[in-house]
């Protein structure tokens, strides 16, 4: 849900964007005002894109959001949080098999569940051992049931864009790294 500042009620200042009635219940068209931060979403008449609006201004949001979350992660423990991600996405990157389609937000979005789940003993003498298991085998049943939430809006399957085959072959990979320790020993050298 986005709050924006309309022509009506003007108890807010000056607005944003203008409404104007389409002759559809329920539905308005929204024209940006000329001095409003939300001209570069618009069309050449000047109506919000709410596609523009949402690819542009809402995910930029969404990723500042992901950034501070994971950038102070460690600071309460001083854990190993940081190092943890480092060196999983260092082998989604290096493996030469279907993991190839899990990109950079794949990885930060299960993370962040992950840490969401797993709260505690980060800063521990084999908290990196543990944690890398733990995530692994969280990531693989993400990809066993074929759906990654989004972090902040859980109705959005982040796995819906790559083929169910290229899923199912990306968890069938980490299945085998998770129950072989040469497996592991071998993508961690």
């Amino acid at each position: 849900m986005v709050v924006l500042k309309t022509s009506k009620p003007r108890f807010w200042g000056d607005p944003e964007v203008m409404v104007e009635e389409t002759g559809i219940p329920g539905y308005v068209r929204l024209k940006a005002t000329p001095n409003s931060k939300l001209r570069k979403y618009v069309s050449p008449e000047g109506y919000i894109i709410p596609e523009r609006l949402r690819n542009g201004w809402f995910y930029s949001l969404v990723d500042q959001a992901r950034k501070q979350l994971l950038q102070c992660m460690d600071k309460p423990d001083h854990g190993c949080r940081h190092e943890l991600l480092r060196i999983v996405k260092t082998i989604v990157n290096r493996e030469r098999t279907s993991l190839y389609w899990l990109n950079s937000y794949h990885l930060k979005t299960a993370f962040m569940h992950y840490i969401k789940e797993k709260p505690d003993n980060w800063a521990g003498w084999n908290s990196l051992g543990e944690h890398f298991v733990g995530f692994l085998v969280a990531l693989q049943s993400y990809l066993e049931r074929g759906n990654l939430p989004h972090f902040w809006l859980p109705g959005v399957n982040l796995l819906d864009d790559i083929g169910q085959g290229v899923v199912g072959q990306m968890a069938y990979r980490l299945k085998r790294i998770l129950n072989s320790e040469a497996q592991r020993n071998k993508i961690l050298e």
